[in-house]
Order: C-alpha cells, then sequence, then structure tokens
C-alpha cells in the first residue's frame, strides 16, 4: 500500500501525537504510514521540524498535544540533546496529564542519560522492540496472527490490509501496543447485521427456516474424479453409511431444480464482469489448467476452470497436508426475510435456503476469490437489499455464539482459538460454531423437532430446519454442554453477513451456564469439554474472560469480525440478555422498557423496545407486546395475545386469549371526558366513571380502529380498519365502516 500520510491542523482529536529528532524522520514517517493504514489518527508533519519554526510552533505542538490521547516518543541518542522535545513536548504532554509510551530505536542506557529526560520518561511505558518480544508469548502470538491475516487477504488480493511483519516487526510492535492502549481490535474482515430480534427468538416458531427444493452442484470434473474418489472424498452409494444414504436418497426423491441457480450465477458473473478480464486473470496468474482460446471463453469454461482449481487444492491437502475432507451436503441461503417489519404474526425471521455441498462451496470461495481479484462488485449493503442475488456465493449458513460462564456474581465469555483444520482456522472466535445440517436439523415425521425419524418433506420438495437443534447440537458436540445443563438465558438473537476471504452467513447466538462455587471456571468447563465430540478436533485452545472487559484482552490478536461484533453487543446489552430467561420461562425484553410494581408476565412473552407496563398488569403466556405500547394500571391482557406497535392499553380494558390488536388503535374508558371541573379544579379518579371494555377470546382488531368505552367485543369477532365501535359486538361477526356495522359472519 503506498503511503499515506496525513497533516492535521492543530485542532484536530488525533489518537497519536508523535515525538521524534529530526534526523530520524525516515524511521518516524514509516511508524506513522503503519498507524495510519491501521485506522490510528495521528498528529505529524515532517515539514515542522523543532529547529526550523519560528515563534508559533510550540503553540502549535502544546494543541497537537492537548488533542492527542497518547504521545508516542521516539527514543534515540540525538533526543537526549534537544531541550524542545524534552520541554516542550515530553514535560507538556506529562504536564498535562497525557499517557506517554516510549519506543526506543536506541539502546538506552540510564547512567548517562540526560537528567532532565531521565526525570521524564523513567517511569513511563516502554515499548517492546523485536529482541525483547521474541521472549514474550503474547507478542509471538500476534506476530503469528498478523502473518495469517496477510495470507488471507492475498487470497483476494486484499491489499487494503497491509502487513510490515515481513518489512519491519520493530514497526508491528508499535502498532500493536498503541491498538491496545486504546482499545483497537484488530478483526479480519467485517460482519453486517442483517436481521436483529429485539430480545431472543422464539425457540417456538421465532424463526421459519424453509429449505426450498432449489440446489446449486458444480460437479467434479472428469480429469480428478478417480483420484478424489481415490483419496475417499467421495464414495460410490454402496460404500455409504446409512445416514449418508438418506441424504442420497432423499435427493433423488425430491430432485430439486438446479436451473434457478446456475442461471442466477451466471447473470451475475456476466452483468459485473468481462469474460476477458477473467482469462487475462487465469493466465497472469500462472493458474495451471487447461483453458481454451480467449475466444471461446464464456461462463462454462470459467465454471470448469474454478472446479479444476478447487479439485486439485482438495487433493493436494488431502495428500499433502493429510486434512479429512469430504463431499457432504450442505445448504446455502437463497433468502431472508424479517417479518416483523411487515406485521407477520407467525414468525418473526424466514430464511429460505436451497441444496448444495462442500465441493460447491469451496469452488464458490474460490470463484469468489478470482472475481474480487479482477474487481470487488461485492459491497455489503447491495448483498444486503438483495440476498438472491448474491445467494450462489451464500453457499453454507452457520450458526455460532459465546458461552457465559457464571460462577457465584462473576461472568465470563470462553473464547476459543479455532484448529487450523476448518475454515476460521488459526483465529479467535466463538465458543461455539456449527454449519446448519440438512440430515441433523431437520424437522422429523412424528417427532416433531426432536428424535431420529424420517425427515418431513413439506409440499413442493420442501424441508423444514429446525435452528434451535442446530444450537443445541453446536453446543454439545464442540463444548460438552447438554441442554438440561444450559441455563434459561439463552438463544438466537441475530443473523448476518460476514465479508472475510469468503461471503457467509451466520446466525448469532449465546448461551449461559451456572456453575458451583470452588473449583475454578476453566476446571469446571473442562469437565464439559472432554466430553464433545468435536471439541478437540475444533478448537486449540480456549480463554475465559471477564464479560466487562472481554474484547480488549484480544487486541493485537486475530479476530474473526462476528465474535468481535458479538462480543461487544453481549458486554453492552449483558443486562438484558441475562436477565431474561428461556425455555418455559422466556421474557424477551428490548430496550428502553418500563415494567411497574406488582406486574405479572407470562412464559415466552415478547416486550419490544419502547413499551410500558404499568403497575398491577397481568400478561399471559406467548404474548407479542410490539414496539411503543403503553398498557395502564391494571390492565388483565390473556395467553397468546398480540398487540402491534403504538397502542395504548388504558385502565378498565380486558383482553381474553388470543387477541390480535392492529397498530394504533384508540380505546376509551370515559364516556364524558374533561380536563378540569366546572369549578375550575382539575378532574381527579373520583370526578368520572370508568367504563370497562370487554375483548373476548380471538377477537382482531384492525389498525386505526376506535373503540368506545364500556362495550363488548365477543369471540372471534372481526373489527374492519378505521372502524368506528360505539355499541357491542356479537361473536363471530365481521363489522367494518365509521359505524362499525355488521355485514356478516366470520368463516374462520
Amino acid at each position: 500500500m503506498e503511503n499515506k500520510i496525513i497533516y492535521t491542523d492543530e485542532t484536530s482529536k488525533t489518537d497519536v501525537f508523535i515525538s521524534y529528532k529530526s534526523d530520524n524522520v525516515r524511521f518516524a514517517v514509516e511508524v506513522v504510514n503503519e498507524l495510519i493504514n491501521h485506522d490510528i489518527s495521528v498528529w505529524f508533519d515532517k515539514n515542522k521540524l523543532s529547529q526550523e519554526v519560528g515563534a508559533e510552533y510550540p503553540k502549535l505542538i502544546s494543541k497537537g498535544i492537548d488533542n492527542a490521547q497518547i504521545v508516542l516518543f521516539i527514543y534515540t541518542k540525538e533526543t537526549e540533546q534537544s531541550e524542545f522535545i524534552i520541554q516542550n513536548e515530553l514535560s507538556y504532554a506529562k504536564s498535562r496529564g497525557k499517557r506517554i509510551c516510549c519506543y526506543a530505536q536506541d539502546e538506552v542506557d540510564f547512567e548517562t542519560m540526560n537528567p532532565t529526560l531521565k526525570a521524564v520518561v523513567h517511569d513511563i511505558q516502554w515499548l517492546a522492540d523485536k529482541k525483547q518480544a521474541e521472549h514474550i508469548e503474547q507478542y509471538q502470538e500476534s506476530i503469528k496472527d498478523e502473518k495469517h491475516r496477510l495470507a488471507l487477504a492475498t487470497t483476494i488480493r486484499d491489499f487494503s490490509t497491509s502487513s510490515t511483519v515481513y518489512k519491519d516487526i520493530n514497526l508491528f510492535l508499535i502498532r500493536i501496543a498503541l491498538q491496545r492502549q486504546l482499545g483497537h481490535p484488530t478483526p479480519y474482515g467485517s460482519y453486517k447485521t442483517l436481521c436483529k430480534s429485539s430480545g431472543i427468538y422464539d425457540e417456538n416458531g421465532g424463526i421459519e427456516m424453509i429449505v426450498e427444493n432449489k440446489a446449486l452442484y458444480i460437479p467434479i470434473p472428469d480429469c480428478k474424479r478417480e483420484q478424489l474418489k481415490a483419496l475417499k472424498f467421495f464414495k460410490e452409494y454402496e460404500s455409504l453409511k446409512e445416514n449418508e444414504r438418506v441424504i442420497v436418497d432423499l435427493i433423488k426423491d425430491i430432485s430439486p431444480d438446479r436451473k434457478e441457480m446456475m442461471n442466477l450465477l451466471e447473470d451475475y458473473i456476466s452483468q459485473n464482469y468481462c469474460y476477458e478480464k477473467i482469462y487475462d486473470w487465469l493466465i497472469s496468474n500462472n493458474i495451471e489448467i487447461t483453458l481454451p482460446e480467449k475466444r471461446q471463453f464464456g461462463f462454462k469454461e470459467f465454471l470448469n476452470a474454478v472446479s479444476e482449481i478447487t479439485a486439485e487444492a482438495f487433493i493436494q491437502q488431502i495428500e499433502t497436508m493429510k486434512k479429512t475432507m469430504f463431499n457432504g451436503a450442505m445448504l446455502g441461503v437463497y433468502d431472508i426475510k424479517d417479518d416483523r417489519t411487515q406485521d407477520i404474526e407467525t414468525h418473526e425471521l424466514s430464511i429460505k435456503l436451497y441444496h448444495s455441498d462442500y465441493f460447491t462451496f469451496k469452488c464458490m470461495v474460490e470463484m469468489y476469490h478470482i472475481l474480487c481479484s479482477i474487481e470487488n462488485t461485492f459491497q455489503v449493503e447491495t448483498i444486503k437489499s438483495n440476498i438472491t442475488q448474491y445467494s450462489p456465493f451464500l453457499c453454507s449458513l452457520g450458526l455460532g455464539g459465546f458461552v457465559i460462564a457464571q460462577q457465584d456474581n462473576h461472568q465470563t465469555i470462553m473464547w476459543t482459538k479455532r484448529s487450523g483444520a476448518i475454515s476460521s482456522g488459526e483465529m479467535w472466535h466463538f465458543s461455539y460454531d456449527e454449519t446448519v445440517n440438512l440430515l441433523k436439523d431437520s424437522v422429523k415425521i412424528n417427532t416433531g423437532s426432536v428424535g431420529d425419524g424420517e425427515i418431513l418433506v413439506l409440499p413442493n420438495g420442501r424441508i423444514k430446519i429446525d435452528p434451535y437443534k442446530n444450537f443445541y447440537r453446536a453446543l454439545y458436540e464442540e463444548n460438552g454442554l447438554k441442554e438440561e445443563v444450559i441455563a434459561e438465558n439463552r438463544g438466537i438473537i441475530e443473523i448476518g453477513l460476514i465479508t472475510s476471504e469468503r461471503l457467509e452467513i451466520e446466525l448469532l447466538s449465546f448461551a449461559s451456564v451456572k456453575l458451583s462455587s470452588g473449583s475454578s471456571i476453566p476446571m469446571q468447563m473442562r469437565k464439559f469439554h472432554n466430553i464433545a465430540p468435536d471439541g478437540y478436533l475444533e478448537i486449540s485452545k480456549y480463554e475465559f474472560r471477564s464479560m466487562n472487559d472481554s474484547v480488549n484482552n484480544y487486541i493485537g490478536r486475530l479476530l474473526t469480525p462476528e465474535s468481535y461484533y458479538l462480543s461487544e453487543i453481549i458486554q453492552q446489552e449483558k443486562d438484558s440478555l441475562l436477565s431474561g430467561h428461556r425455555g418455559d420461562k422466556t421474557i424477551r425484553m428490548g430496550k428502553y422498557i418500563s415494567i411497574g410494581k406488582n406486574v405479572k408476565i407470562g412464559k415466552s412473552t415478547l416486550i419490544e423496545d419502547f413499551s410500558t407496563i404499568s403497575d398491577n398488569c397481568k400478561i399471559g403466556e406467548r404474548c407479542k407486546i410490539h414496539r411503543n405500547v403503553f398498557i395502564d394500571e391494571g390492565v388483565q391482557i390473556g395467553n397468546l395475545v398480540k398487540i402491534q406497535n403504538n397502542n395504548s392499553i388504558y385502565h378498565g380494558v380486558i383482553i381474553e386469549d388470543g387477541v390480535f390488536i392492529g397498530t394504533n388503535v384508540s380505546f376509551t374508558n370515559d364516556i364524558w371526558p374533561r380536563s378540569i371541573n366546572k369549578d375550575g379544579t382539575p378532574v381527579t379518579a373520583s370526578d368520572w366513571e370508568l367504563k370497562e371494555t370487554h375483548i373476548c377470546k380471538g377477537a382482531s382488531i384492525g389498525a386505526g380502529a376506535v373503540i368506545k368505552g364500556g362495550i363488548t367485543i365477543g369471540e372471534w369477532a372481526m373489527i374492519g380498519c378505521g372502524a368506528v365501535v360505539t355499541h357491542d359486538v356479537p361473536a363471530h361477526s365481521v363489522v367494518y365502516g365509521p359505524y362499525a356495522e355488521v355485514h356478516r359472519m366470520c368463516e374462520n
């Protein structure tokens, strides 16, 4: 990356002020570029050197120090002779209470050091250099992580992630030390929220996950097929295990459509790339495959080239690196909808999937690398607005999250460093991470969401997936945690897009475990981890960090972007996440909720942002109280009630089971409302008569309706949008219009 030196004015707020001697300007420039290239702002101007400036320069320096968080002093022997640096920079910074860090480019001898300088720097933080870092394990790990980061970036020619570990490790060590001081973590890639629950997605239907009868399969090339077969990357049907045959038979029976996904892929490449440029890239990068003539190179030829490159990579990894790999079934993401914004009652989040396999997944990763190296057309906001267009590149759906271990009043987050044998390998990541699996996570016939029965196939060959089967499977297979030992506050909280060396959709979640007093958290968790079937295959090490300061311990380490994001969310929202309960006792709370005294709320109820529940209210089980709802004192609400946004349910309203109330419904409870009495005194509770309103079981009230106090709306009645209801409504009737006339009886 080219140098990006910037010159700040004296009023700019910056992270670091560079204090250096003019003789050392070349090294100072390298330090500045290293910091700026990693989003650390710097006060630095190589053209204004202390011995050449006029009377205004000391004021400029003072303002620069005042506006910086840290002063970085680059020590050389020459700095001991600079009264300006000692007095106007270092002494001034110390008098202003600034944090001063010193990097010694020359050897330091405190015995002979200038006494004035010694008085300033003897008690400040001195940064480690390459020689000292050789004996510090954390620095050695950071250096290894940085090299790995560069290797990841190289796969997609991402030169925005520059690295100096090959040029001058000292520059890298300075930058890492300052990142720790500033609290800047260093994840590789980015994470973007696609849909987020206001609390936790309901385990009993909060997420609908359907595999559409569509598929994307890229065939293994004939020239590599026999080699991969011999390496057991795939097997003939007769050699498959029983559970492997189940999936093969299922795919054969439902015969998913393969044309749509392939057409989506061809359309995307043809609309965004020139095949001549793709051809030139393959030639210039010495790709060792046979290519046709340039004029004959199109989509089909590109697909064949990618499949051959991928197949050869598998052969090398299995033969040379001794990795165990097989072409298992996978599920890609076709579309995602946040149903709350569409006022749909059944689910909050709908995810449509398609069939794929591991070979196709790796082919699409390779294709993504090639295309990004030519031109990065994969912009996050564009992908977010049209998932289906990019769906061929979203060949897998993962679920990951953190285990929160609680002991007495102490809460810790479990971080893991993934094994080098898997994706996200050698990176600090979640406590658990699993790919959604067609066989293991699908809903089975006659067993609901549990058991090992036959996979339930819906009309048109669609298959239902239970995301919470995947959630509990991930916790057990990687951490040895069975459902019964997990605390009630747990679950899936959002879904997002990861962009790094590949594109991936991930469900984010968390689970908490309450541990006994006595033995340490790691010791108790190790007992679970020792029985985890995949724990030691996928995790190389794990650590437990205080929830209050978890991510700061990983500054300078290589993090996955989704783990960094989720750790911050957990730290910010730990009170609301951990105060709720999961399973049969779930109460999901949004932000800025007000709950009065003596309020009773049933299990599995959702209360969204900016809602108020006044004193002595009773709300039943599995209700949904959406955004900006006011529930007045003493209101009684039954089970399975849904109240949409922007409603006020006033004192005297009784709502039975299964009632639906649309947005902006107006309830009244006073026939003759006044603000003051005729004598000018304010109206009090004794000056008006409460008129109770009774909404009976299963009734629905459309958006914007006005309900007069003192009436009863009968069971399963339906009130049209905007109706003005001033009289009782018979059970099962449909009323609408300004006079709420009965037009017919409900058919459902």
